[in-house]
């Protein structure tokens, strides 16, 4: 029954079509139609051939505007045309789409998904920004820094990791401008690697980035990397504000067709450029400096310990002989947190001289040295641990020496002398065996000293020297762990075997010396060899004229030591056997020969009492020396005392004879 309900609803349900044949005409196809021209009037633009075009023939505008494309294929032909172009018309380009150039990239660099796109913009903004100067940058970086600003605190990951590279490339273009925005950009790098604990305190936690393809040792070694740039930057453009603008003082032009024609008048200073931020400054205050200051080193440096303590030896190096080595990557995170200690801690000092104020300074020292003793020299000296890539990197160097399952090259040795510098800046209640270890590692890089060692741990090592013998060597030398008696014999000797091999030494005890606030530094047994041995390097055949000028200073000093070393040496100084005075050079005066070896002759003035042969030998010599010379030495020793010479005038008959 309930089926043939069914069948019947489907049956009611048909359309039955109707059996009427068409009329006559209407079941025809027509196949007539109509056709019109389309006509797109930009097809018949000519091209601007005065202007600089890609290779598809598209202008700098167009370009710029396919920036802004839906789709991902012209967006990155956009990049690609733009690069060629600059490549081929740089001056006229920059020149005129500097802004618009500029702008457009680094907001396709803070919004673009696609990676490779953004990798494309960045290689274009590096060739763009490398080919102008800081002045035409100067106008615009407030929005540069605000599209910086938006990369790295952008939500999107992978854009954050890309912010680097900007950051990179508007560094290495204007670090001036880059270090004036120092208060937007700073906390933008602790956001990267911390958060807050609470909003309304200013205590930070390290984060972990878990849709990072890094892992997050690497990516805040990248991130630590950059602020040590950054921190770099602004400690350079503090020591230049410090420095204040170079005086020229006198100078000596020579008018003619060869010398100079015409001479500026204005003072340099005032031709120098002007950052704009410092323009509209409004606290110049020394308190909000502090405050601001102390704000931020409160919030990095918990960091850096913390961030250290997840990588370094830890309590694995507690109770062992031998210290536990460092792979690679830690070694990295330790030259990073190293350093920027170590530049916040010259920002401090800087900001002391300015100030005149120990306020920073004294705050630091208490804030941090218990925290820096813990942390940091608890596993100091550091040495690395050979791995299989650090074998394979150093195997044909290292193919006649013995195996060992610790290196300790230069690589650690930069790291080791930063912590040593701070620890001796920093240190005001110095534990004994922390003291025994930085004192028995510095006198052991003194005996070890290679003339051919980095720059960087050459210059490292005289700061650390010029702190431990210099500015608080009265602090250190009340303290007997440190040895600083037996590090100073260790200068003294190795500057002595290989004084023209090592300058480097040579300046740091001759400013010591000149120091007068080391007056009994300068008075030391131990100092008094290597003194006297100074006027070997005025009878050298060339002569440097930085070694002309201290010791100048030091004859002038009246220094009997020297005096007395200078009198049994004049004989060589004057001799001709020995490449006498009017023979020698003296670098630094390759233009005017004359001029170095006047102010190489001025010592024979602070010479005490010549005796009769040296007296006779000099006066053999004038004869001999050019007539400008031996008019100059004959005036310089009429003005001493009890020194009798032929007369200028005397000297000028024979030489007019002969």
């Amino acid at each position: 029954m309930g089926k043939h309900k069914k069948q019947l609803r489907l049956e009611k349900s048909k359309v039955k079509l109707k059996k009427k044949p068409l009329p006559k005409g209407q079941n025809i196809t027509d196949t007539s139609f109509k056709t019109r021209s389309i006509v797109i009037t930009e097809q018949f633009k000519t091209t601007d051939e005065s202007q600089p075009l890609s290779s598809r023939k598209l202008n700098v505008k167009e370009l710029v505007t396919r920036l802004k494309h839906y789709n991902d294929t012209v967006r990155q032909n956009a990049v690609a045309g733009l690069k060629e172009i600059i490549i081929t018309h740089t001056e006229s380009v920059l020149g005129s789409y500097f802004y618009s150039l500029v702008m457009a990239i680094t907001e396709l660099i803070v919004s673009e998904v696609m990676r490779n796109i953004r990798r494309e913009a960045l290689k274009l903004l590096q060739l763009i920004m490398a080919q102008v100067s800081v002045e035409k940058v100067t106008p615009f970086f407030s929005a540069l820094q605000w599209n910086l600003n938006c990369a790295m605190t952008h939500i999107n990951p992978k854009i954050q990791e890309d912010s680097l590279l900007l950051f990179d490339i508007l560094l290495e273009a204007s670090p001036s401008l880059v270090a004036s925005g120092a208060s937007h950009i700073l906390p933008n790098f602790l956001n990267m690697i911390s958060k807050l604990r609470a909003e309304s305190q200013l205590d930070r936690t390290l984060t972990v980035n878990l849709q990072s393809k890094l892992t997050t040792v690497k990516w805040r070694i990248q991130v630590l990397t950059r602020l040590r740039y950054f921190l770099g930057a602004i400690v350079t453009q503090e020591r230049r504000r410090l420095k204040g603008p170079e005086s020229t003082g006198c100078r000596n032009l020579r008018w003619g067709e060869e010398g100079a024609s015409n001479m500026t008048l204005f003072n340099p200073a005032y031709g120098e450029l002007c950052v704009l931020p410092d323009l509209f400054r409004r606290s110049e205050g020394p308190a909000a400096g502090v405050d601001e200051i102390q704000g931020y080193v409160k919030q990095l440096m918990p960091l850096l310990f913390d961030t250290w303590l997840e990588v370094g030896p830890g309590k694995e190096a507690e109770g062992r002989q031998e210290k536990v080595g460092l792979n690679e990557e830690a070694l990295d995170l330790l030259k990073c947190i190293s350093q920027i200690i170590y530049l916040l801690w010259d920002y401090i000092h800087l900001w002391e001289q300015k100030t005149k104020n120990e306020t920073l300074v004294i705050w630091f020292k208490s804030m941090f040295e218990k925290d820096f003793n813990r942390y940091i020299m608890s596993g100091f000296p550091y040495t690395q641990v050979e791995t299989s890539n650090t074998i394979k990197r150093s195997k044909k160097q290292d193919m006649f020496q013995e195996p060992s399952n610790v290196m300790s090259g230069s690589k650690t040795s930069e790291h080791n002398l930063i912590i040593c510098h701070l620890y001796l800046c920093i240190s005001t209640s110095p534990a004994r065996e922390v003291a025994g270890n930085v004192s028995e590692y510095v006198k052991k890089h003194v005996t070890k000293w290679n003339s051919g060692d980095n720059n960087t741990t050459s210059e490292q090592f005289v700061k650390v020297l010029g702190c431990l013998l210099g500015e608080r060597f009265m602090f250190w030398s009340k303290h007997k762990a440190m040895a600083v008696p037996s590090i100073l014999e260790a200068v003294v000797s190795t500057s002595l075997g290989r004084k023209r091999e090592i300058p480097a030494l040579f300046h740091l005890l001759i400013h010591l010396v000149l120091d007068i606030r080391l007056k009994n530094l300068a008075r030391s047994p131990v100092l008094q060899p290597w003194i006297a041995s100074l006027p070997d390097l005025l009878c050298q055949p060339v002569v440097p004229s930085t070694v002309v000028k201290c010791l100048g200073k030091l004859a002038c000093h009246n220094n009997r030591t020297f005096h007395m070393a200078l009198l049994d040496k004049l004989p060589h100084f004057i001799s001709k056997s020995q490449g006498n005075l009017g023979s020698v050079v003296v670098s630094g005066y390759e233009k005017d020969p004359l001029e170095g070896r006047k102010n190489l002759a001025d010592f024979l003035y602070w010479a005490p009492e010549l005796s009769p042969s040296t007296q006779k030998l000099l006066d053999e010599q004038l004869l001999c020396w050019d007539a400008n010379l031996a008019s100059h030495v004959t005036e310089l020793l009429a003005m001493r005392p009890g020194v009798k010479t032929r007369s200028t005038q005397e000297v000028q008959e024979l030489l007019s004879v002969l």
